[in-house]
């Protein structure tokens, strides 16, 4: 039946193995290609505290561009220290030790870190077909984050509201005939975490409509619950917080859109370009709000 080979002989003979006929299928591919989209993505390993340079090649056929593209890893390089130089250093180094015609490569993607898109400019002199393609993704992440450094007191606010709520079934059916009778909706507010946007941005929208309203249920809760807890969330109706949830809860809808956009494949380069138009000019106002 034969033995199960320990985990030091699969490192030392097999891998190397499977590595060589795997390089061998990649060259094949990227041979056969049209063009090719370089990405490009730093992250760090834990284990020896060094910074790692993913290179991610995308073959492109023209009678096919329709389709899904499927992506291949082509390099892991573990480097002491990275900076543009380093990274257009890599792409050039990994590019050629594929035999791609540098006329082939077409696309470089990175985020938008300014030594990821400084090398950009070393580089393309080599490839000419090649256009740079900033990640949306990234773009938005900056974008939430900038939202979430106006929205600190609004995401305060929005953690202890949820706070009151927890374990306690009564006072979600008071809250939901309260906000029943005022006519709007009795949905339940989405968690707002901080580590999945668009959770946290519909919280803002679903706190934005019903704020105006908020203070004066828990006036209404005093007989049923403890006036301390009810004191503390008290305390941060102010008329800052009021004037965030009013902005913030202008500009969210817009980003939330364009995040179902991205997910469903059907985001436009004019439409993306509105929205960033759009956002930026109520992120002015929201600036000259807050000093």
């Amino acid at each position: 039946a034969g033995s199960i080979p320990s985990a030091r002989n699969v490192r030392q003979w097999y891998l190397p193995k499977i590595q060589k006929t795997h390089i061998e299928e990649l060259n094949l591919i990227m041979e056969e290609a049209d063009g090719v989209i370089v990405t490009v993505d730093e992250t760090s390993d834990n284990v020896t505290e060094r910074s790692v340079l993913n290179l991610i090649f995308t073959p492109v056929n023209v009678n096919t561009v329709e389709q899904s593209t499927v992506s291949y890893i082509a390099d892991q390089i573990y480097l002491d220290s990275l900076d543009h130089k380093v990274v257009a250093r890599e792409v050039i180094k990994v590019v050629d030790s594929y035999n791609i015609p540098h006329h082939k490569i077409i696309g470089y993607v990175c985020d938008n870190v300014a030594y990821m898109s400084k090398a950009f400019t070393l580089f393309s002199a080599f490839y000419e077909n090649c256009v740079h393609v900033s990640c949306t993704a990234h773009l938005f992440h900056l974008l939430f984050g900038r939202v979430s450094v106006y929205g600190n007191d609004v995401h305060s606010f929005m953690v202890k509201w949820s706070g009151y709520f927890k374990n306690s079934v009564q006072r979600k059916k008071r809250f939901s005939m309260f906000i029943e009778s005022k006519g709007l909706s009795t949905q339940k507010c989405p968690k707002p975490c901080t580590t999945r946007w668009t959770p946290w941005m519909k919280a803002v929208v679903w706190h934005a409509e019903r704020h105006q309203h908020l203070e004066e249920f828990l006036s209404t809760e005093k007989e049923y619950s403890d006036t301390a807890v009810i004191g503390e969330i008290s305390d941060l109706f102010t008329a800052d917080l009021e004037s965030d949830f009013e902005y913030l809860g202008s500009i969210v809808p817009t980003l939330i859109e364009a995040i179902e956009s991205v997910e469903s494949n059907s985001l436009t380069a004019h439409h993306l370009i509105q929205i960033n138009l759009l956002t930026s000019k109520r992120f002015s106002r929201l600036s000259l709000v807050h000093g």
